[in-house]
């Protein structure tokens, strides 16, 4: 028992787990995906070409977590010896909506009473906690 913790305590963890994330579709880069070691809570980004790179590692196996915003996150197992480099696919589905334009034009109406009062946009931001009565209130012969 000893003797097998001595020869872990000298092994060097000098490896390097490199990689690149990307689509499974068309194989495009994704930039800003977490790549997280389970084993080790060792965490990095993806830049912008979908590059990462994790240093200090001891040779072994490892569970990684990646993850990104538009991504389902998956968990890979990999066998870490020496420097290694690998590439991992994710699922990535942009959600987007089309795009809806919504125009309109405002037109007042006469009304057919001789007094007519209203509220503008100013009063109605200085009551913006309050309620529409108190609003209201500040119309001459208006009551709540």
């Amino acid at each position: 028992m000893a003797l097998a913790s001595i020869s872990a305590m000298s092994q060097s963890c000098d490896a390097t787990l490199s990689g690149t994330i990307i689509d499974t579709h068309d194989d495009t880069a994704l930039a800003g995906a977490t790549v997280i070691v389970l084993e080790s809570d060792a965490a990095v980004v993806s830049d912008f070409d979908g590059a990462f790179t994790i240093s200090n590692l001891c040779d072994g196996s490892y569970n990684l977590q990646i993850s990104h915003p538009e991504c389902k996150t998956k968990l890979f197992t990999i066998e870490v010896q020496g420097n290694t480099s690998k590439t991992f696919r994710l699922e990535h589905h942009l959600e987007q909506l089309n795009e809806i334009i919504v125009t309109g034009s405002a037109y007042i109406t006469k009304t057919e009473s001789l007094l007519e009062n209203r509220i503008d946009n100013k009063v109605l931001d200085d009551y913006s906690g309050a309620t529409l009565g108190d609003a209201l209130a500040t119309i001459s012969g208006v009551s709540t």
